[in-house]
């Protein structure tokens, strides 16, 4: 239960190195549920669909995945010294930059692509500002390290300090 404990958490600290191995193993996992999607879905015109009871297993793992990505990101701007509010923060800008790329709208039951910015350079734009805040969000949370010493989120996880079972509960 410990390891459940330590993966799905919100509290405490995290290192860089303790950071990138969840997100490779949150890759692993994506990758897997992609493959199981394509190995087991059914082909219908250009999409694979998957339904009935083949469908738990792909959802449960998604979700597994979103989790522990949130909570190894929350905890790793806790060891920067941030909240974990900042992700919601980058999250709906990382949105808004890419609805402002190409939005959908159902006008009269007809699907139109509409582009604010247009269909040239300007149409980069939106784009690349989501990369840019993805590109921020990468450096700040694998790339910088965390605060020295205890902060109010915990201990020092470099340090070589001991953490007690508190931290995670």
């Amino acid at each position: 239960m410990d390891i459940l404990r330590r993966l799905f958490s919100f509290r405490g600290r995290i290192s860089r190195k303790i950071w990138w191995l969840r997100m490779l193993n949150v890759a692993l996992l994506f990758l897997v549920v992609i493959t199981y999607l394509f190995t087991w879905g059914s082909q219908v015109g250009e999409r694979t669909v998957i339904s009935g009871s083949k469908a738990i297993i792909p959802i449960i793992l998604w979700i597994m995945a979103i989790v522990v990505a949130l909570s190894a990101h929350a905890r790793r701007l806790h060891d920067r010294g941030h909240s974990a509010w900042w992700m919601i923060a980058w999250i709906i800008a990382v949105f808004v930059c890419m609805s402002l790329y190409q939005t959908t709208l159902n006008v009269n039951g007809v699907l139109t692509v509409y582009r604010p910015f247009g269909d040239g350079l300007f149409s980069a734009i939106p784009v690349l500002a989501a990369l840019g805040l993805v590109v921020f969000a990468l450096v700040e949370l694998g790339v910088r390290r965390g605060s020295m010493g205890e902060n109010k989120y915990g201990p020092d996880p470099v340090s070589g300090a001991t953490v007690s079972p508190e931290t995670f509960e």
